[in-house]
């Protein structure tokens, strides 16, 4: 008897393995060279693979690569900071990238300044110097948001909201004040109303002072930048960013913003190549820690945000971010939320011709993750048409093996 239960034991757990590659075998459906797709349970025993070794361009995928980095190097409750120096009447800001000095926190840094007294200042200066850019891989000059600059000194992901009213441009966002800058740059490219990006570190620079003199309420400030800090100049205090690391990636993730993906790839070469903060150097400390953790051979990170078509992503490798990311799934944009009976989180990357997908599926016993890259023209939501059909189909083996069929 004994013999018997083994023997029937082991019959569903080979019926389960052949029900798990045969039940996905749609996914091989129209499947090209172009196209890489594997799906794993949680313990990583794979249910489908299609060319899963195939280093592919991942577009905005990378940003998992960047985000499993920053953790790894600060820990999800690190928060950026950025410095502030006085010398009698001229403050000097001195930026390190952080990726989300948004309005409300120029607001906090406003209450700071004015609780150490500094009701008047004369001169405001800005030191844009600890990146080292000159040129942003894959980043084209259109004014769409997702195409903002990066800077060392940044407000707003240096962008502007803007809208019309009354024949005129106004900020969109009450708590945002309307600089000079960011109307100039509108009127240049002849924007209504949307949200622009600032198109150059000066510009962005520029934005940036102009609204923490309108937060502060100072008046008659000469504005100035570019310029380094000297090193006589007394530190007034270090201001720290009140949203953590694991937010800050949240905006990354959930939201795909390349902006806050790529500030922070950049800051991931502090200290490792002197004080050279550059693309090259954040690429070689990308391609050491992934060489080390994960052995990884072949893999080509020249952004954090997937921007640039010269990034090459294995599934295997993607999965291998996937597998060490869930703790932080939750980052991850939510999918199929109509439904009851799975969770999934999921990134997806856009680039013309290449569409990829990877995540997390949750059934209440059961968990997968999956990698979707197509480098090649799709149908509009192939990729969310195939994610459904993926999950029914691991409900069903599920369902199966399980002997429940409801």
């Amino acid at each position: 008897m004994r013999c018997l239960t083994s023997l029937l034991i082991a019959s569903m757990l080979i019926a389960f393995s052949s029900a798990s590659i045969a039940g996905a075998s749609f996914l091989q459906e129209n499947l090209s060279v172009n196209d890489a797709v594997y799906v794993v349970d949680h313990a990583g025993k794979e249910i489908f693979n299609w060319q899963a070794d195939k280093p592919l361009v991942p577009a905005s995928l990378t940003k998992l690569a960047t985000a499993y980095l920053a953790l790894e190097k600060w820990g999800g409750e690190h928060h950026f900071t950025t410095d502030f120096y006085l010398a009698g009447d001229t403050l000097w800001v001195k930026g390190y990238g952080d990726p989300f000095l948004i309005s409300e926190e120029l607001e906090l840094i406003a209450q700071r300044l004015s609780m150490l007294g500094l009701s008047t200042v004369r001169e405001l200066k800005i030191d844009n110097t600890f990146f080292s850019i000159t040129k942003v891989p894959g980043r084209s000059q259109v004014s769409d948001p997702y195409n903002a600059p990066m800077s060392a000194v940044a407000a707003n992901f240096n962008t502007a909201m803007l809208r019309q009213h009354e024949g005129r441009l106004v900020s969109a966002e009450p708590q945002t004040p309307l600089t000079k800058t960011a109307q100039r740059v509108a009127q240049g490219i002849g924007v209504r109303a949307t949200r622009v990006n600032l198109r150059n570190a000066i510009n962005a620079q520029q934005n940036f002072a102009e609204l923490l003199v309108a937060k502060c309420g100072w008046k008659d400030v000469r504005i100035s930048v570019g310029q380094q800090v000297p090193t006589d100049v007394p530190r007034l205090f270090s201001y720290q960013n009140s949203r953590s690391l694991a937010e800050v990636l949240r905006g990354a993730l959930e939201y795909s913003n390349n902006f806050i993906a790529n500030q922070v790839f950049l800051k991931l070469a502090e200290q490792s190549q002197g004080n050279s903060v550059t693309f090259e150097a954040a690429s070689a400390y990308a391609r050491a820690v992934l060489e080390a953790d994960f052995s990884w051979q072949g893999a080509v990170l020249q952004d954090g945000a997937g921007l640039t078509r010269d990034n090459r992503l294995s599934a295997y490798q993607l999965d291998d971010l996937l597998k060490a990311l869930t703790p932080n799934k939750r980052l991850l944009k939510e999918y199929l939320i109509d439904r009851d009976d799975v969770n999934v989180f999921a990134k997806t990357g856009t680039l013309n011709a290449v569409h990829s997908f990877a995540g997390y599926i949750e059934f209440p016993a059961h968990s997968f993750r999956f990698v979707f890259n197509f480098n090649r023209t799709v149908p509009y939501q192939y990729r969310i048409r195939l994610l459904d059909k993926l999950v029914m189909d691991l409900k069903q083996q599920i369902a199966a093996t399980s002997g429940d069929l409801q």
